[in-house]
């Protein structure tokens, strides 16, 4: 599978917040969206397949240090290689900003996703105690460094 990626536009918000809603416990709303795609120092993309919006990613950066903020792909496109697209443009990204380094958080319990970003390299530094909610886990703080 070779999705298309693309930089994310305001009118891909409404096809992300039905991604983001099916996807996490705590999703993120239209305005925080909205606010990343006008901020600086923030990158968010989309995968389409078909013209069809079928995942998406984010960061942000400051000076050398990025930050993964979201991957989500819809759920009847996982395991078919959208999340490993989106994730390798932001590292291409990340090193074309001449970033030191890339971190991010995941539930402790979200295997697929530990070992998705251990393959791309990341490792583990540290826990989050209680960082998420509904339901309350710890988060893995994982970084790749460039």
């Amino acid at each position: 599978m070779n999705p298309k990626i693309r930089k994310m536009q305001f009118k891909d918000i409404n096809d992300i917040l039905e991604i983001e809603n099916e996807s996490f416990t705590m999703p993120w709303s239209k305005w925080i969206f909205t606010q990343e795609l006008l901020s600086p120092g923030r990158y968010y993309i989309v995968a389409e397949v078909k013209e069809k919006i079928v995942g998406y990613a984010g960061m942000q950066w400051l000076f050398d240090e990025g930050h993964i903020t979201n991957i989500a792909v819809r759920q009847n496109w996982r395991r078919k290689g959208i999340a490993t697209a989106l994730l390798s443009n932001l590292i291409e990204k990340s090193k074309a900003l001449g970033l030191k380094f890339l971190t991010l958080e995941v539930r402790v319990s979200n295997t697929a996703a530990i070992n998705l970003y251990k393959k791309f390299g990341f490792v583990i530094e540290g826990t989050r105690l209680r960082y998420y909610i509904n339901p309350v886990e710890d988060g893995l703080i994982m970084t790749l460094y460039l």
